[in-house]
């Protein structure tokens, strides 16, 4: 048994030694020829071969390298050219995509269309263009081209498309003016006037604002405009307008309030009234400013209502509609023996007379003994 085993040993170093490897089906392979095995005329054949390979590879790759680098020198020859070339083209201003002008680049070209729009503005400073479908600008290739001018260019698009209506430009633009204003009115209440009457205690002094407008507009047409911002520069002073509220209506706002004064009552007659007092007695006289009588006072207080009653004394005396006096009311007429006078209400009467005062004055009702009561008169429902 140990001398099988020495012998299967032996064999596979033998074996081994000389580069052979047994298959499972028995053949044998050699796996390494080993140069040391070879003849020393095959080896240098082997090696002269390899270097041959070598060289060709590195020759190959040189080759390719070279060629390579020459095209990429092509691609940046054209890319330069092609560059210069789009670069020194002329700008067209298009309409509808086609050129009809060319000017030498673009900042020509964006000069043209900046005074085309100030010119197609309504306003001073333009903020915006909107050329649409059918302005345009644009680079075209090529060099046998007529080359204009900004101010050629201009005129030639104004007069050929704009003017005619065969393309639109749309702008906006806004504008700024100084201007004089007048303060609002600083309206106060009067409560000796009537309703709807005024008086005006200063007149006002112009203030000093700048007003910016903003415009939309199409080929030079103004299409709308719209108030921006308004800065006051000097306020100026408001007008002072004293209102009445006597009379007002319910509800009505004695600044604004225009219309007739409502008299539901004799008391708002009998506050005017009072305003006269000591107005100076005129016999035959008729302004409320210089003098009255008895019956011109009455007459005048009732028109400054809006109301109409008889201009003597007979006629006050019959007219409207009688009441006792204990149903007598504030604005009633009290008709005397030859005199008249508006009643105020609590015994009292306001009139004009004679005698030791002369003027507009308080009295009762039966301030003498030698006027006689002749009939009550009411005129104000």
């Amino acid at each position: 048994m140990k001398e099988n085993n020495d012998m299967k040993i032996s064999l596979r170093r033998n074996r081994r030694a000389r580069g052979v490897k047994v298959k499972p089906d028995g053949t044998e392979v050699i796996f390494n020829n080993s140069p040391k095995k070879q003849d020393a005329s095959e080896v240098t054949a082997a090696g002269a071969k390899a270097g041959r390979k070598r060289r060709e590879w590195k020759r190959l790759n040189r080759k390719r390298q070279r060629r390579w680098n020459f095209a990429m020198l092509m691609i940046c020859i054209l890319s330069f050219g092609c560059a210069v070339a789009w670069s020194s083209s002329p700008s067209a201003i298009t309409i509808n995509g086609e050129p009809v002008c060319y000017l030498s680049d673009n900042t020509q070209a964006s000069a043209a269309m900046l005074e085309l729009a100030k010119d197609s503005s309504v306003g001073s400073d333009v903020k915006a263009i909107d050329v649409g479908d059918t302005l345009g600008v644009k680079k075209v290739p090529g060099f046998n081209h007529e080359i204009k001018t900004a101010d050629e260019a201009v005129d030639y698009v104004r007069n050929e498309y704009l003017k005619t209506g065969k393309a639109e430009l749309t702008t906006a633009s806004v504008s700024s003016r100084m201007e004089k204003f007048t303060p609002d009115a600083d309206i106060r209440a009067d409560d000796t006037m009537l309703a709807g009457q005024e008086r005006l205690e200063s007149k006002s002094d112009p203030g000093v604002q700048v007003v910016t407008t903003e415009y939309a507009s199409t080929n030079g047409k103004k299409d709308s405009e719209a108030v921006i911002d308004v800065s006051v520069i000097e306020k100026g002073a408001p007008a002072v307008i004293y209102r009445g509220t006597i009379g007002l209506p319910e509800g009505e706002d004695y600044k604004t309030y225009s219309g007739p004064p409502v008299l539901e009552q004799g008391e708002d007659m009998i506050k005017l009234a009072k305003n006269y007092l000591g107005l100076r007695y005129v016999y035959g006289g008729n302004s409320l400013e210089t003098g009255v009588d008895c019956v011109t006072f009455v007459i005048n207080i009732y028109k400054k209502f809006g109301i109409k009653i008889p201009h003597t004394y007979e006629g006050i005396k019959k007219g409207g509609v009688a009441v006792s006096m204990d149903q007598a009311q504030a604005g009633d007429v009290i008709v005397y023996n030859g005199h008249v006078a508006l009643y105020m209400g609590n015994g009292k009467i306001i009139h004009a007379t004679r005698g030791k005062s002369w003027d507009v004055h308080i009295s009762k009702v039966n301030y003498s003994k030698k006027r006689h009561i002749q009939t009550i008169r009411r005129f104000v429902r």
